[in-house]
């Protein structure tokens, strides 16, 4: 994990030219924006995560009739909210139980919690914001409902659609069941009722005398995600069925939209972004969705004593009411071996399913079964990338004593650090902005410098970055400045979750604006070489890799007794009972607490931005994590100095921290911007490859990412110089992700010497052939260039290794940085 780069993920650059997809008004009255939009990936990974979506032409129902009667089904009332709840969460449970009747719930009964409305508060006062700007648009005539009423009604709502007014917008329009709407989902004879859907803003517009509506949901977000689109899909599905059953003369525009927060203001004031997408891409999900998991829903029975729902338990039950329900089956008050799978750490809805079919549901039984589980039942991606963890894991629950994994290294930490800089930075969703900014520095076991800053406003968010940022480049100033004089401090950065770093880096691309912070940003990609690096004697291994995650290298080398989540106040709880213990754990306030997260949570990050938080207790709770990640990086590298040399886990060979001298500012703020980004764009990606190489040769391969165990069969010479080799692939590699197109590939002994220098790869670079025509599937033809193949680091690999212990692996090849670096010196030379 690498905090820097991460900025380049969140980077906007100014937009030259605004006003809708079109470059005119958004909207404006007979002319819609028709963008030319594919289906999105992200859908069909939701899509695909339960199942494979079935083609479906639209309007084409193939659903046998149910062979459920109404005696054997649950009486459901399902809603957009359910729906969009199901693809957000996944969880049948909380289907059933939203839908079921509130009397039978009550009667149970099934344990609720109540959550403060502040963010519906919220989504409901930017709904109005975008409703009254939207109205002021030339042309715009909005339908509202009456002062007092949360929705139009049935007159008012079927008058627009027929276009018996002069309104060119509805607000808050209603849907209603129809038999139409039934029959095109097939539920003619099903016992679910349908409830009425209530659509944010329907826009209408007449072309080739055929009456068009799309339809536009409007929500408080600052990115619009698969389940918001879902929910409009559903709204699609309802409105064809009242077009149908009423006889109006009008079609569903083909394209609806998100209208969400802009994630920086519009130079144009306008409160809301577009996020435009194709129904046809969503609808057939809801088709997929009605005739499996709700036809499944409906058969479950839930009763006093008795409850055949799905569930499990994860880091996004925390905002469902139902936790405390669900969380007795993962109590203290149970025996250990009773615990619901849900509370091992890193088991998936699906990985849940799969152990479940061979009679796995509970901690016990998964320890009981050990590895054998493994070695027949077929599994899921992250049983197979990490079932071994997730049985230790288990085993670890069941003893309540910490396990370091079998094995198991980390090429991610430094064995020894001489200067710490900790990083703790909480999110506020519903603002999309930072809640608070931490930096703790300890520099030879002794806090040199600390900073706290609470967020309330995006002035105060630049300032807190501009702070934070300061303190910890006077720390990389003086770490350089020490071993330009001769010492050797090994300079390290660590945030505890990677969520963190993304919001650091959105955090900056939210102000790149902002000169002083602007300068700093320039000034952090002093902490990369630069493309080419002069040897050095002692330069053996990627040693200015600049950043860790706690949680994932925790997650990496021990199993721990802790249930649900590596959070920071559960792992150091469990370490405090551990010898040697890693100095006081964090242990949350009632405020600050939350079940599987150690984040700010949501009504204290409100609280802070409205002026009623307890700002003391706020920055005491981050200092309170800062020197727990001090306390747990100092116990990671106590415990590794302990073992034997051959068994330590903390492996990243790291050199005294440098600045390096290479960065040149353009002087020019646009340029510098992009001169920013693209070279920060290019570490980001360079360090996204080497953390991915830093893992043990093992993980890799088990993550589809390198071919290893290869045996050599044939080698020869090409025209020109060039050598070719053909190895034999075993056969749990042939799945791996490679292909001729890959322009970085490394045949090494997957050794951590060959891998984390990227000035070595050109020594092991490789380029992948199509396969010859008669050679069986598991054959690997790979060309080497002559110039790499008679390097003195090849040949003595080749040596080594003779035919046995080859290594694929992908590094990383970036032609274009150089290239645009240089171009925008030219243009900067050439101003003015």
């Amino acid at each position: 994990m690498a905090l820097v780069p991460r900025v380049v993920s969140a980077v906007r650059l100014p937009v030259v030219a605004s006003g809708g997809l079109m470059g005119r008004p958004p909207h404006c009255p007979g002319a819609f924006p028709q963008p030319s939009l594919t289906r999105p990936e992200a859908v069909r990974h939701a899509a695909a995560a339960e199942r494979d979506v079935r083609p479906v032409e639209r309007g084409m129902i193939r659903v046998k009739t149910s062979l459920l009667t109404r005696n054997d089904t649950m009486h459901l009332s399902i809603s957009a909210s359910h729906i969009k709840h199901w693809f957000q969460y996944r969880c049948e449970r909380k289907l059933v139980y939203e839908a079921m009747d509130v009397m039978t719930r009550n009667s149970i009964p099934v344990l609720e919690q109540q959550f403060a409305s502040s963010a519906h508060d919220f989504g409901k006062d930017f709904e109005r914001e975008v409703i009254r700007h939207y109205r002021q648009h030339p042309g715009v005539a909005v339908l509202e409902p009456p002062s007092g009423e949360n929705a139009l009604d049935e007159n008012a709502s079927a008058s627009f659609l027929r276009g018996a007014n002069l309104h060119t917008a509805a607000h808050q329009l209603l849907l209603s069941e129809t038999k139409a709407l039934r029959r095109r989902l097939g539920l003619e004879d099903f016992d679910v009722r349908l409830s009425r859907g209530i659509v944010d803003l329907l826009l209408a517009r007449v072309e080739n005398g055929q009456r068009r509506l799309r339809i536009v949901d409007i929500k408080a977000t600052d990115v619009a995600l698969p389940f918001h689109k879902v929910q409009v899909a559903w709204y699609a599905w309802m409105l064809r069925g009242v077009l149908e059953s009423s006889g109006v003369n009008a079609v569903v525009d083909d394209i609806a939209a998100i209208w969400h927060r802009p994630p920086t203001p519009r130079a144009d004031g306008r409160p809301w972004e577009e996020a435009p997408f194709l129904l046809r891409n969503y609808e057939p999900l809801i088709l997929d969705w009605v005739q499996h998991e709700l036809r499944q829903a409906v058969t479950r029975r839930v009763e006093r004593g008795h409850d055949d729902t799905r569930f499990h338990i994860y880091f996004k039950c925390e905002q469902c009411q139902f936790l405390t329900h669900c969380q007795k089956t993962i109590s203290d008050e149970k025996p250990r071996e009773q615990w619901d799978i849900s509370a091992v750490p890193g088991v998936s809805h699906q990985s849940k399913a799969t152990l479940g079919r061979s009679k796995v549901r509970n901690v016990g039984t998964l320890c009981a079964a050990g590895g054998r589980i493994f070695d027949t039942e077929p599994l899921d991606w992250r049983l197979a990338t990490q079932g071994r963890s997730i049985l230790e894991r288990a085993q670890a629950l069941m003893e309540g004593k910490v396990r370091r994994a079998a094995g198991r290294v980390t090429l991610r930490m430094p064995h020894r650090t001489n200067v710490q800089i900790h990083l703790v930075a909480d999110h506020n969703p519903t603002i999309s902005r930072l809640a608070t900014l931490g930096v703790l520095i300890i520099e030879k076991g002794q806090e040199t410098a600390r900073a706290v800053r609470l967020v309330r406003s995006r002035e105060e968010e630049a300032a807190a970055l501009r702070e934070v940022l300061g303190v910890v480049l006077d720390a990389l100033r003086r770490t350089h400045e020490a071993n330009q004089l001769g010492q050797k401090c090994i300079l390290h950065l660590f945030v505890y979750e990677p969520a963190e770093s993304r919001d650091i880096a959105a955090a900056l691309g939210r102000h790149l604006d902002d000169p002083g912070l602007l300068s700093e940003l320039v000034e952090l990609v002093r902490l990369f070489p630069p493309e080419e690096v002069i040897p050095e004697p002692e330069y053996r291994g990627y040693h200015h890799l600049p950043a860790s995650a706690l949680r994932g290298i925790l997650e990496e080398v021990f199993a721990l007794p802790v249930k649900v989540s590596y959070d920071l106040a559960r792992v150091s709880a469990a370490l405090a009972s551990h010898q040697p213990a890693p100095g006081a754990p964090y242990t949350p306030a009632e405020p600050f607490a939350r079940p599987f997260s150690s984040r700010l949570a949501l009504p204290v990050c409100q609280d802070l931005v409205e002026g009623k938080a307890d700002e003391v207790a706020v920055r005491q709770d981050v200092e309170r994590r800062l020197a727990a990640m001090h306390g747990l990086v100092d116990w990671l590298e106590r415990v590794d100095a302990a073992l034997p040399a051959p068994e330590r886990f903390l492996r990243l060979r790291k050199a005294p921290f440098r600045l390096y001298a290479t960065v040149d500012p353009l002087r020019v703020r646009d340029l510098d911007v992009l001169l920013a980004q693209a070279l920060l764009a290019n570490r980001a990606e360079l360090l996204q490859t080497l953390t991915e190489l830093a893992r043990p040769v093992e993980t890799r391969r088990e993550r589809g990412n390198c071919m290893c165990d290869m045996r050599l069969l044939k080698e020869g010479d090409r025209k020109g110089g060039r050598h070719w080799f053909l190895f034999q692939v075993p056969p749990d590699a042939i799945g791996a992700e490679f292909s001729p197109s890959d322009p970085m590939l490394l045949l090494t002994d997957g050794h951590p010497d060959h891998l984390l220098d990227p000035n070595m790869w050109g020594a092991f670079q490789v380029r992948m052939r199509p396969p010859l025509a008669g050679n069986p599937p598991n054959n690997l033809l790979l060309e080497m260039s002559a110039d790499a193949f008679h390097t003195p680091a090849f040949q003595s690999l080749r040596a080594k290794l003779g035919t046995r212990g080859w290594v694929l692996d992908k590094g990383f090849f970036d032609i274009n940085t150089r290239r645009l670096e240089s171009f925008l010196r030219h243009v900067a030379g050439a101003q003015p």
